[in-house]
C-alpha cells in the first residue's frame, strides 16, 4: 500500500510512503509581471501523484477550513488548493479522505508537549521520520512545519487505512 498526505496550500508539501518516503514542496510556478506571487503548477502536481495510478493508493488531504478573522482572499486561496487536489486525485481515480486539521493533530501530535502546533507537528515528524529533511533547501536555517504535516498526514493515513481495513 501506498500513502500519500498532501497539505494543499500554496506553501504546502506532498509526502509519499511507498516503502521510501519521499517529500515534495508543493509545485509553483510564479504568476507573470507580479512580484513574488505564485499558483499551483497543475501538471507537475499531477505528474508527481499520477505515477502511483496503477498502485494501491491511499491518499489523505488536509481539509482546511476558513479560520476566524481570516480574510477572503485567504480563505479563498484555502478552498482554491483543496479544489485543486481533489480534482487531481478524483480524476486519476485515487481513493481519498480529506481530514481537518483538528482530527489529525488530535491523535498525531497527542505525545508532544507544548503550546506551538507547528513546533509540535515538527518535533513529531522528526521522532518518526528521523531519515527525512524537513528543509526545503540545503539553505534553510529551520525544518519546514508544511513538510512535518504532509509527512504526518500521510503517517495519519497509514494509521486509519489499517484500522478500518
Amino acid at each position: 500500500m501506498i500513502y500519500i498526505g498532501i497539505d494543499p496550500g500554496i506553501t504546502g508539501a506532498i509526502a509519499i510512503n511507498d516503502g521510501k518516503i519521499k517529500i515534495y514542496s508543493m509545485p509553483t510556478i510564479a504568476i507573470l509581471k507580479t512580484k513574488n506571487k505564485r499558483d499551483y503548477d497543475i501538471s507537475k502536481i499531477v505528474k508527481i501523484i499520477e505515477k502511483y495510478k496503477w498502485n494501491e493508493v491511499f491518499v489523505i488531504v488536509e481539509e482546511g477550513g476558513v479560520m476566524p478573522k481570516e480574510g477572503r482572499v485567504s480563505s479563498y486561496k484555502t478552498g482554491r488548493g483543496l479544489g485543486i487536489i481533489e480534482g487531481i486525485v478524483s480524476a486519476l481515480q485515487l481513493p481519498f479522505v480529506k481530514v481537518k486539521p483538528c482530527t489529525w493533530k488530535r491523535e498525531m501530535l497527542k505525545d508532544c508537549a507544548g503550546d506551538n502546533p507547528k513546533g509540535k507537528a515538527i518535533l513529531q515528524a522528526e521522532r518518526l521520520f528521523p531519515e527525512v529533511s524537513l528543509y526545503r533547501t540545503e539553505r534553510c536555517k529551520k525544518p519546514d512545519h508544511n513538510f512535518a504535516d504532509a509527512l504526518l498526514l500521510m503517517e495519519y493515513g497509514r494509521r486509519i487505512y489499517y484500522e478500518k481495513s
